[in-house]
């Protein structure tokens, strides 16, 4: 059951949306006049929302009623309405309540066994999740329970969450189309395609990225995706948004779910093992950088000789691995705004340069994430010169400093490149453990 939520005054067509077992949420307080449908075509599949804004709690269930016989579609009630509640129509109900408040896994608990008491056609429950923890708990639960809950979580989890519905025993999930949001973190159509989510199934081998808010970005996202499509592989790569790796790991060790393994990306690079790393390798639970392999790489194809100059932007991960690999090959030095780790990175790494004394530099590397949002470099660089870049930046824009290095007709490796180089070891990886799996 998928249900495709608008504003109910979206002129869409609604033919170019290949979906089995679609459903659609038409969302009448999101419109001046809710009462206006009379362009909607309505039928079984349609499901009516109009929650209460302006004190109006009887006038809109009365329509909502007449609608139900009129059309025979479904309306979504409201457990704080339950007094307008008509059991005539409970097989046209679907009965909802959001949990907005912090998640608290004994009053969800408490809230479903109140709702199971009304008769209806669908229960419908949102909870505020942000933890992996709090996932597991109402994976566990739901497990227990029959097939007419849809669970939804409006909180840092809601895109996961939904993609990832049939792991979590829901009957269903709300998507929307990109332009038209009804609520907070919600699966977009375009999402709902590129993840193959109707396609997801017992079989399905899970991975993808673990990081923060960048990962939503990810170019891995499409490309390991449309390569699972193309090569007829069940598996999906998902963004794994994360503020605790405790947290996540517990989800993945204790799921019992199939996972073949992740690209790890900041701030989480150095919080997995002892060392720097970007991928995790699922079954046999081993860990590489392939981050490592494009900086070699990158090296040959700007033809960076031993003895040459390097000015690295940063201080985070990326940069020490740099200064941890190449240290005793190239003259590094780093500039960066954290003053402190600056000094801690200088203690452990004697052979590194903090005073800028050089000014010219044969190599440029940009680790922060400058540049994505047309930020430049120009306080951290200052009057440096540099005659090679590598800027580990991608977007779907040109950064301002890949723009100024082409302009000046300099050598460049951006971040889609580097990605790409980094990204030949990780398809081998994660190939091999579908396969074993």
């Amino acid at each position: 059951m998928i249900v495709l939520s608008l504003p109910a005054n979206v002129q869409w067509n609604l033919e170019n949306v290949e979906i089995n077992d679609l459903f659609i949420e038409y969302r009448l307080d999101l419109q001046d006049n809710p009462e206006h449908i009379d362009h909607l075509i309505i039928n079984e599949k349609s499901i009516f929302t109009w929650k209460d804004f302006n004190n109006e709690t009887p006038e809109r269930y009365d329509f909502l009623f007449k609608l139900i016989q009129k059309t025979n579609c479904l309306i979504d009630l409201e457990m704080k309405d339950l007094t307008y509640y008509k059991p005539e129509f409970s097989k046209n109900i679907i009965l909802s309540c959001h949990l907005e408040n912090k998640f608290d896994f004994l009053v969800f608990k408490k809230t479903i066994e109140e709702m199971d008491l009304v008769p209806c056609k669908f229960i419908k429950i949102a909870a505020n999740i942000d933890s992996y923890n709090d996932l597991l708990l109402v994976r566990n639960y739901l497990k227990k329970k029959d097939s007419k809950i849809l669970f939804l979580s409006t909180g840092k989890l809601g895109i996961f969450s939904r993609v990832f519905y049939k792991q979590l025993y829901s009957i269903g999930t709300y998507i929307i189309k990109k332009d038209f949001p009804t609520a907070m973190n919600q699966l977009t159509l375009e999402d709902f395609y590129l993840y193959n989510v109707e396609n997801i199934d017992s079989k399905t081998k899970f991975g993808g990225i673990i990081g923060g808010k960048q990962i939503f970005h990810s170019k891995g996202l499409s490309f390991y995706n449309k390569l699972f499509k193309e090569k007829n592989i069940n598996a999906c790569y998902l963004p794994f948004f994360s503020e605790d790796v405790a947290d996540l790991k517990t989800f993945i060790y204790e799921s019992k779910i199939k996972f073949y393994g992740f690209s790890i990306t900041m701030p989480f690079k150095n919080q997995f093992k002892n060392d720097i790393v970007n991928t995790w390798s699922l079954p046999d639970n081993k860990f590489y950088n392939s981050d490592l392999i494009a900086f070699t790489e990158s090296f040959k194809l700007l033809n960076i000789n031993n003895e040459d100059r390097i000015l690295i932007i940063g201080s985070g991960a990326m940069a020490e691995l740099i200064i941890k690999n190449f240290s005793k090959m190239y003259k590094i030095t780093i500039s960066a705004r954290n003053q402190t780790v600056l000094k801690e990175l200088k203690m452990k790494y004697n052979s590194l340069d903090i005073s800028k004394n050089e000014m010219l530099f044969n190599l440029l590397i940009n680790c922060t994430p400058l540049g994505l949002n047309d930020e430049t470099l120009d306080t951290l660089i200052q009057d440096s010169y540099y005659e090679k870049v590598i800027d580990l930046v991608y977007t779907d824009k040109i950064t301002p400093l890949v723009k100024e290095a082409k302009k000046k007709g300099l050598l460049c490796v951006d971040g889609h490149s580097f990605w790409n180089l980094q990204s030949k070891f990780q398809i081998e990886k994660f190939i091999d453990s579908i396969e074993i799996q």
